[in-house]
């Protein structure tokens, strides 16, 4: 529709007027570093795939946008824990270090949010250490989790007969 054309047109921008996030994206557009590459490899023995949006030599960066209004650090952590972003950050910084022969991780793996409302803000965010700390250590769950699923040793919480939720 008319409006959401219009909101894509402003959320671009808005991200081509920031400083950070448009000397991003005019690395994208000169196909600086890795644009969007796509990763296949085995990260904790199981095979896994990611596309990142671009990698530096320094940092593995990626575009989100949203309809919330994250105003400050405390938002923007929030944000990131309920969508477990953190996770997807460490399994990237696994997976594109292998595939993309990088020798060792880059420095930092960082967002750049744009909102897809007025008043269209961008901000850019890197992981803290303890972020993706805890990242490594919920990606190494989810994995041994998966493979006890995979195995046969659990069948997951939909097959038990009754559970509390909150």
């Amino acid at each position: 529709s008319r409006s959401e054309v219009e909101k894509i047109e402003r959320t671009l921008e808005a991200l081509n007027t920031h400083p950070v996030s448009s000397e991003s994206l005019d690395l994208i557009r000169g196909g600086g570093d890795w644009v969007q590459p796509s990763a296949v490899a085995y990260v904790y023995g199981m095979l896994c795939k990611g596309r990142a949006d671009m990698i530096t030599r320094d940092h593995i960066i990626d575009l989100k946008t949203t309809g919330e209004k994250l105003r400050n650090q405390r938002d923007a952590e929030r944000w990131v824990r309920r969508h477990q972003y953190h996770l997807q950050a460490a399994l990237y910084m696994e997976l594109f270090t292998v595939v993309c022969d990088l020798g060792e991780e880059p420095e930092g793996f960082a967002w750049i949010v744009a909102e897809r409302d007025y008043p269209w803000e961008v901000s850019v965010w890197e992981a803290s250490a303890m972020l993706m700390t805890e990242g490594r250590h919920l990606l190494s769950e989810r994995m041994k989790t998966f493979e006890e699923w995979q195995s046969g040793k659990t069948t997951g919480f939909l097959h038990r007969a009754m559970m509390e939720v909150d």
